[in-house]
């Protein structure tokens, strides 16, 4: 899994982790929770996340997107895979 970050919710070209995050459950029915701090998101500006998630034959998807404003120093973003 990459974590992308956007601040517009279109354009995905900033990559929060550049290694892949082992996914957890994989191949089962139910996904999994996955959490991120972003220690560069930067106070009252708007965020949009999303993971893309790579197989095994190269292909990808991605997680549905979630937003946020940080109000504080640290943001602390959750994801749920489907």
């Amino acid at each position: 899994l990459v974590e992308q970050r956007s601040t517009d919710g279109i354009d995905y070209g900033h990559k929060v982790n550049q290694d892949p995050i082992a996914a957890v459950n994989f191949g089962q029915l139910l996904g999994a929770t996955y959490e991120f701090v972003d220690q560069t998101a930067l106070f009252g500006a708007t965020y949009y996340y999303r993971l893309e998630v790579l197989f095994a034959d190269g292909s990808t998807d991605f997680s549905d997107q979630v937003y946020a404003v940080p109000a504080g120093y640290k943001l602390f973003m959750p994801f749920t895979m489907k």
